[in-house]
């Protein structure tokens, strides 16, 4: 609308665009001449696969699943993340399905940039993840992942006496990742515990890392003779791991 006494008229706002193309905005009133603007043209916006450090990969524990807000993807224009007016629905896959696994698609809300999915450690290797989506390029570059041994910690592995007993448990963490000690087990993981002088003090041949978790349950040390010994903690694909010396006292 153009007021009396005045030389420019309200503002108005051009829909937003639903597909890729060019278009012009034309301008006209009885008695007054036309107006045609320039050219404007849209292009497709893009999705980006994203590191929380920006990492050029994401490095998961074999056996494990990455944290939740360890990996996402976010739709861009002009390398600037935005708030689509509508939800879309990304399609993900992992190059090498031996090597990792992801979710079949995960949604980016609407009004929203980006959404969170979690990616799967299967195998130890090298591959990397892609995403498309109707109407978006696809990521210029795919997300790496490298799947890596996870490495065995002990916790409270303490000193005892003959006939007494401590509590100890193992959990794992995975080298290289940015949430090192919050990626969990997609399936139980089954953890071999030696003692190295069986004859001072006596462990559970095993103990399990539950699905979804990061330590196994509770094993007992229990203490056989006076002297000392250390723990091994050992499984298939996973870092071994040694206690620090334990006394058992008389």
């Amino acid at each position: 609308l153009l007021r009396k006494d005045q030389t420019y008229s309200d503002y108005a706002y051009i829909g937003t665009p639903t597909t890729a193309g060019s278009y012009q905005v034309q301008a006209s009133a009885t008695d007054v001449t036309s107006a045609t603007s320039g050219g404007v043209t849209v292009s497709p916006p893009d999705l980006k696969l994203i590191q929380v450090n920006n990492a050029s990969a994401v490095t998961v524990g074999k056996g494990l699943r990455t944290y939740y807000q360890e990996v996402k993807v976010v739709r861009v224009v002009n390398g600037t993340a935005f708030a689509g007016a509508d939800a879309v629905t990304v399609n993900l896959a992992c190059s090498s399905a031996v090597i990792c696994s992801v979710p079949a698609s995960v949604t980016i809300p609407a009004g929203s940039s980006s959404a969170y999915f979690k990616v799967d450690g299967l195998e130890l290797g090298n591959t990397t993840i892609t995403a498309s989506a109707v109407g978006y390029n696809s990521p210029a570059q795919d997300l790496g992942v490298n799947v890596v041994k996870p490495a065995l910690n002990f916790s409270g592995t303490g000193n005892t006496i003959v006939g007494g007993k401590s509590n100890f448990s193992v959990r794992l963490t995975t080298p290289g990742a940015t949430y090192s000690s919050n990626q969990t087990a997609i399936s139980p993981i089954t953890v071999n515990i030696t003692s190295s002088a069986p004859a001072v003090a006596t462990v559970p041949e095993t103990l399990t890392i539950p699905l979804n978790g990061t330590t196994s349950n509770t094993g007992q040390l229990t203490g056989v003779a006076a002297g000392t010994t250390t723990l091994t903690a050992s499984g298939p694909d996973l870092q071994t791991a040694t206690s620090s010396v334990i006394t058992v006292n008389p």
